[in-house]
């Protein structure tokens, strides 16, 4: 929070002939508004549309659809006068010299908005809307659609079409279908028969990515769930695979093995439970990952490729023949 109209000052210094535009709530700009005297005094003409519904909207949000509407603190607007709006961003922004207006109702929406675009100097655009209105769908994290239906009353299969159209069909779904019951996992890891292992080779990339298992499995089975020691964690995902595809020369530490070697903090070490969506590929499409943590340095070959949270650039690996 905070972070909007200062990112459009630097990007519109960087692209001074490109529109900039930070469009933002009243509490995240209110965090930075000292930023319209940069604006003003280095003549950066980055717009900035607030969305004021006088509170912190995705906490008030949070307070209205899990706490029953408790307020902790999100009301922005003057207390002892609650029908006018607090603070005065015309009044504000008129102080750093900077232009601005107030709209309160939709039909003056655009006009007010073209006179922005339209406009050669920093300009702040003050939208007053409802608090009332939530941004949806709005899922909390570990929520199900059969939690949320169980809370509405609802039939499962209304509620997962009743959010696919609340998000204009841009939200994703994703099913565990595998691995969900804690016991049971806890037995399978625990039998030596089984090779700890996951991967489609990339062949859904743009759906799932397993690429997390190692890092999942420190983080959530060793260090939270404490169903295997460290010691015997790393065994299996290192030794045990190298061994069972006959890999003589790696999977171990010893005099004569390839210096493949992986640095990790066992106190952070871990990976989230599902992948992050980024669109770079080729023609803008779609693919998943999965971000680790607690890596500290891997060596493939004995050369970093992977150091202080990035990659080095560095191409070390081989093909591998059992």
């Amino acid at each position: 929070m905070g972070f909007g109209y200062p990112a459009a000052l630097g990007a519109k210094v960087a692209c001074p002939n490109t529109q900039v535009i930070d469009i933002d709530g009243d509490g995240s700009f209110l965090m930075n508004v000292q930023e319209l005297a940069t604006a003003h005094i280095e003549n950066i003409a980055a717009k900035a549309m607030i969305l004021n519904n006088q509170h912190l909207g995705m906490v008030m949000q949070w307070e209205d659809r899990f706490y029953g509407g408790n307020r902790g603190h999100t009301y922005l607007g003057d207390p002892l006068n609650t029908r006018e709006i607090y603070p005065d961003y015309v009044a504000v922004a008129s102080s750093f010299d900077v232009k601005c207006e107030r709209v309160m109702f939709r039909k003056d929406l655009r006009a007010a908005m073209q006179r922005m675009l339209d406009c050669d100097e920093p300009f702040v655009l003050d939208v007053v809307v409802p608090y009332t209105e939530h941004v949806l769908p709005f899922i909390p994290a570990g929520r199900t659609v059969a939690d949320i239906a169980a809370e509405q009353g609802k039939d499962g299969v209304d509620v997962f079409l009743d959010l696919t159209l609340q998000d204009d069909l841009e939200n994703e779904f994703t099913m565990q279908s595998f691995n969900t019951r804690i016991d049971r996992m806890a037995e399978i890891l625990n039998d030596r028969s089984v090779l700890i292992g996951l991967g489609d080779g990339g062949a859904h990339l743009d759906m799932l990515c397993d690429a997390g298992y190692p890092t999942y499995v420190l983080g959530t089975w060793v260090r939270e769930r404490k169903v295997l020691s460290l010691e015997e964690a790393v065994r299996r995902m290192t030794s045990d695979p190298a061994d069972f595809f006959g890999i003589k020369d790696r999977g171990r530490i010893a005099s004569g093995m390839a210096a493949d070697l992986v640095l990790f903090d066992p106190a952070t070490v871990g990976a989230a439970g599902r992948p992050e969506r980024i669109y770079d590929l080729p023609g803008g499409a779609k693919r998943m990952v999965m971000r680790s943590a607690g890596i500290e340095l891997t060596l493939v070959n004995g050369v970093p490729t992977w150091e202080g949270g990035a990659l080095t650039g560095a191409a070390a690996g081989a093909v591998l023949r059992s």
